[in-house]
Order: C-alpha cells, then structure tokens, then sequence
C-alpha cells in the first residue's frame, strides 16, 4: 500500500491511539506500507499512543520524507520528522518533494503550509 503526497490538518484526539495522519497502519492488512512525503499539523492527543501515525503495527512499515509539527503529540510519537512552523513554510525543508508538479505554495492559505497542485489534463 502507497501513501504518498498527502497532508492532514484537522486536530485528532482519541482516549487510545490518535494520528495526525494516520490513526493505526498495520502492515497485517496488505504485504507492506509506504508513507512518503507527506505531513500533518495538526494536534494528536491520546491516552496510550499518538504522532504523525498513532499505531503501527508490523515490520514492513516504512515511513520517508514525512513531517510534523512538535504539538503533534507530547507522550509518545512512532514517525515523523519534527519541523517548527517556520520549516514547514519553507521548500528547503521538504527533502525529496517535487514542487515543480506536485506540492506549492500560496502565501495566506493554508497558513502557509505546502498544499497540493492541482493540475487538470484534457
């Protein structure tokens, strides 16, 4: 399973485990799991687990170029490079991501977070 280019931004809390992203990703349900470039800035609050993805589960998880921001969780955090709001406003952060075709910029949406391009093809 791919997810990839990808952003969250609502607040998730939980009383088990809550993602910024992803709540629980078990490698159990498909052969393997890619997250790759893709963020989270909002809050992640839960009693046991909680980061950019609350719970993993299994051994074929891989996690790359992925972000959050620090008041994703306080207690416990399986994946996620951390990034202050300044980094995440700023290209040279984002390692590996394509922001000729697929991420962009606009100054006052989003607060300033990348969003994704949307481009249409006839």
């Amino acid at each position: 399973m791919l997810i990839n280019n990808c952003y969250a931004s609502g607040n998730a809390f939980s009383n088990s485990t809550a993602g910024g992203l992803i709540g629980y990703c078990s490698s159990n349900w498909t052969n393997s799991v890619l997250i790759n470039n893709s963020y989270a800035t909002g809050t992640a609050s839960a009693d046991n687990e909680c980061g950019l993805v609350g719970r993993i589960s299994g051994d074929n998880i891989t996690v790359e170029n992925s972000y959050r921001l620090p008041t994703i969780c306080d207690n416990f955090d399986h994946v996620g490079i951390v990034l202050t709001q300044d980094e995440m406003r700023t290209k040279s952060s984002f390692v590996g991501w394509d922001f000729y075709k697929i991420w962009y910029y606009i100054d006052g949406i989003n607060n300033g977070y990348p969003i994704l391009l949307l481009r249409i093809s006839k």
